[in-house]
């Protein structure tokens, strides 16, 4: 699976440039991708997606509330 994660803002929008966010098309289910890649931050919004350039593929898997 392909995973999009980043760190949003104060006002829960998503920040501009690479600070804060992670790409990965290596792991195959969302539990993975959180212990091994992100680890213990519980911050990240993380959305799974098949096609990075078509935004209809995004699919939220874990949000966080500001």
């Amino acid at each position: 699976m392909n995973f999009y994660a980043y760190i949003p803002r104060e006002d829960g929008k998503e920040p501009c440039g690479t600070a804060n966010k992670v790409l990965s098309r290596e792991y195959k289910t969302l539990r993975n991708f959180i212990k091994f890649r992100l680890g213990s931050n519980s911050r990240f919004r993380i959305y799974s997606f098949t096609n990075f350039y078509d935004d209809s593929t995004f699919k939220l898997e874990k949000g966080v509330l500001i």
